[in-house]
């Protein structure tokens, strides 16, 4: 039972401080500390760091792929799923804002994504091209790259998810939280909307 408690200490220690600090940022020590473990307890549980990292990104991204595989695969039109994956994105944001943090950290390591990460990104690119496409054999969707498209609506959901935490509050002052959340859902949902629609003008 130590053994395990000890593990998921290590893990949701190292999931705060990899989020605020980064990878390169959080030390062992910091880290072992936090979760009330010795410093010797990444080596013998994990590895390494690095271990460790890759564990708390796989999770993650694991839950994050689960949900957007769940909210394509429904018998939906294309478009309204599409706008479903939208909303899990977002969603899952919006639920853990440090995972949008994670993710930017990780993009400025300017480094190939450990597999950890890239094995769930390939889940999500192939559940957004099975809604692409079925869009495009109904007419519905013009000719797009599905990569583009999931990576649109991550880096739009990322970046809202930032900024509606820090410059959200001033540039809407007095609108409620949820209010906003579900404001920018909206607006995601809108913008990839439109790209994909068979009879829009947009490029």
């Amino acid at each position: 039972m130590t053994y395990i408690r000890t593990r998921t200490r290590l893990l949701i220690s190292a999931r705060k401080l990899f989020g605020s600090k980064g990878f390169r940022g959080a030390s062992v020590r910091e880290i072992t500390a936090s979760a009330g473990a010795n410093l010797g307890a990444v080596t013998y549980h994990y590895g390494s760091k690095a271990n460790l990292y890759a564990e708390v990104m796989d999770r993650l991204f694991d839950q994050l792929a689960t949900r957007i595989e769940q909210a394509s695969a429904t018998d939906s039109a294309p478009a309204d799923r599409m706008r479903a994956v939208g909303a899990a994105v977002f969603g899952f944001f919006t639920q853990a804002p440090d995972v949008p943090r994670l993710i930017v950290h990780q993009l400025s390591l300017g480094t190939t994504p450990p597999d950890a990460i890239l094995r769930h990104v390939r889940r999500i690119l192939a559940a957004v091209e099975r809604v692409v496409q079925a869009g495009r054999a109904r007419g519905e969707f013009r000719p797009v790259e599905p990569v583009l498209i999931a990576f649109s609506l991550m880096s739009q959901s990322v970046w809202f998810a930032l900024a509606g935490g820090t410059i959200g509050p001033a540039v809407f002052p007095g609108v409620d939280r949820t209010v906003l959340a579900r404001k920018i859902e909206t607006h995601i949902a809108d913008v990839v909307a439109r790209a994909l629609d068979a009879g829009s003008d947009s490029p």
